[in-house]
């Protein structure tokens, strides 16, 4: 590496503090701070930076992040983004934090973020408690203290974690509860919230629920009514009652897994079940994982129940009955085949711009697929209509659209040289299955060359006379191919063939051209190109 002047390195520094500075102060909490006095609270933290920044005439706060309930040991939280984001668009240039934990835990990571990325983007960082200023300090120059101090915070998170979760353990084999959500119907004891009582406006509605259930009304039909009645579903039930972090839910109506989850869970019997889901933060990415049923933490007659044990035993039956006629129906169009599309998850609503969800259904011996919008039944306020439609048909208007644009690129020679360089290949001495592939895989380019061919003829960047020849040559090579297949045997099954093949191929082409398909009625439908903006230019 080489080396820096003193002199060189003095000038840098004189120079960073003579710069002005688009500060923004990152704070962060694990547990959510609710107000409650300590030196690492949101408030304290706060105060102490901006305290910071007041003192230095270099910095201009432009904005504070919080990210109040949020573990550092990844980096997937909602204002951490928002920064990175702010970084990118060049209106910040200077993070300040109180120390490297704040940033995260995660030795690697943060090592990586003050090493490479910070410095890349040339942002300036400071750690006020561990006296570390980018602008005044190499990194290298504190690797060795910053990789201490790093590792000692990892290593704090993976003890606090294996501590927290002994303490949870022994405090669910007791019958406490020490879960985050409270269960719908119930809410913490004023007395002791390691309890649950009856709340008695949401167990009503569980009651309802069962007695709609035992009288042989659907999951589906449940929610419908529910959603009649503009009953709170739970998520939107707890925003309402203060719990913040269902801000999300605000407009979201009851669905059949809400009623399925209800009917399934055996805290409505007054016992307290726990450990359903387990995440931990230095596995799996931190994703939540579902434990075996087997597996759940359940303390018996902790709570009054809602339901009796008969009726529960009731629903738990119609359930099994149900799910058997399902299984039934599923397994009795098994032998049908289903198909997969890449692109489905690129089909958009033209009303609320959400994506459409995709469904089969078979009719007389053939699998239909259909795509729909499902938000005016998941989401208040949502009115989408007119979003129905087949597949079949809206791959037909994709695919036509695509192969107008492909011309548009001259690939027709490319693809021209490429069918003669490989022709002579076929003559070789190979596995007959092997030959059969190729020779689909030779037939299936020609195809789309005449398809091409024929999109540039009638544009009008092919005379006719250029036309006619290479339409007529590339028949004649269609017809070799074809008497090679036949001397291969299985002829009668060449055409099925090469429409899968072609199938496959160009629905994988199609999901590298459409960034997105945007559907407002089953005749009128948008396609976004992922080159639109280089073809415009």
């Amino acid at each position: 590496m080489a080396r820096i002047s003193r002199k060189q390195n003095k000038a840098e520094q004189a120079a960073a503090c003579t710069k002005r500075y688009s500060a923004g102060i990152y704070t962060r909490l694990s547990v959510e701070d609710n107000g409650y006095e300590s030196k690492n609270s949101i408030q304290n933290q706060i105060t102490f930076l901006k305290e910071y920044v007041e003192k230095r005439e270099e910095l201009n706060l432009i904005r504070i992040y919080v990210d109040n309930g949020a573990t550092g040991t990844n980096f997937d939280r909602e204002e951490w983004q928002c920064l990175m984001e702010d970084i990118k668009a060049g209106k910040i240039n200077c993070v300040i934090v109180k120390d490297f934990s704040r940033i995260g835990r995660n030795y690697i990571e943060v090592g990586n973020y003050l090493e490479n990325v910070f410095p890349f983007l040339q942002i300036r960082v400071i750690a006020v408690n561990e006296n570390y200023d980018s602008s005044k300090q190499n990194f290298e120059s504190s690797t060795l203290m910053n990789a201490l101090t790093n590792i000692v915070n990892e290593y704090y998170a993976k003890d606090i974690s294996g501590k927290v979760i002994q303490v949870k353990r022994a405090m669910q084999q007791k019958g406490e509860f020490v879960s985050g959500i409270v269960p719908y119907g119930y809410k913490k004891s004023d007395e002791d919230r390691k309890k649950l009582v009856i709340d008695g406006e949401s167990a009503s509605v569980v009651q309802k629920i069962f007695q709609w259930r035992l009288q042989g009304k659907g999951c589906t039909v449940i929610s419908n009514y529910l959603n009649e009645l503009a009953l709170p579903s739970p998520g939107l039930y707890r925003y309402m009652n203060g719990n913040k972090r269902f801000n999300s839910s605000q407009k979201a109506k009851w669905k059949s897994k809400h009623v399925a989850g209800i009917l399934t869970n055996p805290i409505y019997l007054g016992h307290m079940v726990q450990g359903k889901t387990q995440r931990s933060y230095f596995e799996r990415g931190g994703k939540i994982q579902s434990v075996p049923k087997n597996k759940w933490m359940i303390v018996e007659n902790t709570h009054k129940p809602l339901v009796s044990q008969e009726e529960f035993d009731i629903v738990s039956a119609i359930a099994a009955e149900s799910r058997n006629r399902h299984m039934e129906q599923m397994n009795a169009h098994k032998d049908i085949p289903c198909y997969k599309n890449p692109l489905r998850r690129k089909f958009l609503c033209g009303q609320c711009g959400g994506v459409l969800t995709r469904r089969s259904r078979v009719m007389n011996g053939v699998r239909d697929y259909y795509y729909f919008c499902t938000a005016p039944e998941m989401r208040i306020g949502a009115f989408c209509r007119n979003t129905h439609v087949h597949e079949e048909a809206l791959m037909e208007a994709v695919t036509e659209a695509a192969d107008c644009q492909l011309c548009v690129f001259g690939q027709l020679e490319k693809d021209w040289t490429s069918c003669q360089r490989t022709e002579t290949y076929l003559e070789t001495e190979e596995p007959e299955d092997k030959k059969k592939q190729e020779i689909t895989d030779f037939i299936q380019l020609i195809q789309e060359q005449k398809k091409k061919l024929y999109a540039e003829f009638r544009e009008g960047l092919l005379a006719r006379e250029n036309y006619e020849d290479m339409k007529a040559k590339l028949a004649e090579k269609v017809e070799r191919y074809k008497e090679k297949m036949q001397k291969l045997g299985n002829i009668n099954r060449m055409e099925d063939e090469i429409q899968n093949v072609m199938k496959r191929h160009r629905q994988d082409i199609l999901d590298k051209l459409i960034e997105s398909v945007v559907v407002y009625s089953p005749n009128r439908v948008e396609i976004i190109f992922t080159y639109a903006d280089e073809l415009g230019r």
